[in-house]
């Protein structure tokens, strides 16, 4: 997906931040060869190695936990 540069953030802080405000994601694979999406909570560690840790969790019953 063609992203322009301007959109780019670089600045450590500021996705940390956005991170820790916006604790929600879609995560999308593909499944048989059709796209197949899933809302994750998830947590940012800014404390845990270099450059944080996102911490989540996947239901057992969703197929998303097998890949």
């Amino acid at each position: 997906m063609y992203r322009p540069r301007h959109y780019d953030i670089d600045d450590p802080a500021t996705l940390a931040t956005f991170m820790r405000e916006h604790g929600f994601v879609l995560l999308v694979t593909t499944v048989d060869g059709a796209p197949f999406a899933t809302h994750l909570p998830l947590l940012f560690d800014p404390d845990s190695g270099t450059h944080g840790r996102l911490l989540g969790h996947v239901a057992k019953a969703n197929p998303h936990w097998r890949s």
